[in-house]
């Protein structure tokens, strides 16, 4: 009689179906002329595991998320399609010994043809109630078409708004935050059209604009500190103004509207 490990593949298809068609054990090793111990552990192994094969597969990195840890993630997807990654991760490691990261998950949900219609980077909006928040830093961030997604007229409370590098060419598309007070826009790509800042800022004390491409200023509303990339050549201040002089830029303190040649 054969024993499992003499196995073929083929042979370990007749037993599993045999043993689906619904012969007995007894009956199976009988008409196949296998063991009754080599009829069981094949079919078990088949019923369990799905294994079809006698060759050992334990070659490679083992897999993180298996079949059965798949067929888990669809499950708790189908029942919240709009669950997070990270309350499915949480849900996922509930009922494991091993859990998984969100990373893993987010890379097993997208072999299994999920797909979030939402970017990652937008999750931000998400963490706390925009309305409470006073200050936010999206430095070092990628704009889409000069527009930071989830930024908008919500954050009604916001007083310092940092956009440092995050390649801004115009400031035509920010919100309307009637209370920011402080806006840092440095080392983006900002040529002018800054006369859009009197009508959506109404309350801006300190405007940084170090690093950009300026031509020139136009505001119509008073500005307590704009600071500025250093202008070529001669330097030259209009009477009144009290300028000091630093490495990347200009301060400069006005009580009028401003107007300021670069």
């Amino acid at each position: 009689m054969g024993k499992k490990s003499d196995l073929r593949d083929f042979e370990r298809g007749m037993i599993v179906g045999s043993r689906r068609a619904g012969s007995s054990i007894s009956q199976t090793a009988a008409l196949l002329g296998f063991s009754r111990t080599a009829v069981s552990v094949v079919y078990r192994e088949w019923r369990d595991k799905q294994k079809t094969s006698s060759q050992r597969q334990s070659s490679g990195r083992k897999q993180l998320v298996d079949k059965r840890g798949r067929r888990r993630l669809e499950r708790i997807v189908q029942t919240n399609r709009r669950a997070t990654i990270r309350q499915i991760t949480a849900q996922y490691n509930s009922g494991v010994q091993n859990g998984i990261s969100e990373r893993t998950t987010r890379r097993s949900l997208s072999r299994m043809g999920y797909s979030s219609k939402r970017r990652a980077n937008e999750e931000w909006k998400n963490i706390a109630c925009v309305d409470t928040v006073r200050e936010l830093v999206l430095d070092n961030c990628r704009s889409n078409e000069g527009k930071i997604k989830g930024l908008t007229e919500e954050f009604v409370n916001l007083e310092f708004l940092s956009l440092i590098n995050v390649g801004l060419i115009s400031v035509s598309n920010l919100p309307k935050l009637g209370k920011l007070k402080k806006l840092e826009l440095s080392d983006n790509r900002i040529s002018g059209g800054l006369d859009v800042l009197a009508e959506k800022l109404p309350n801006l004390t300190h405007l940084n604009l170090s690093g950009n491409q300026l031509k020139d200023i136009s505001c119509t509303r008073r500005l307590v500190r704009v600071e500025l990339p250093p202008p070529h050549g001669i330097q030259r201040h209009s009477q009144g103004s009290q300028a000091a002089h630093h490495s990347a830029f200009h301060n400069f303190t006005v009580n009028s509207p401003l107007c300021i040649p670069v």
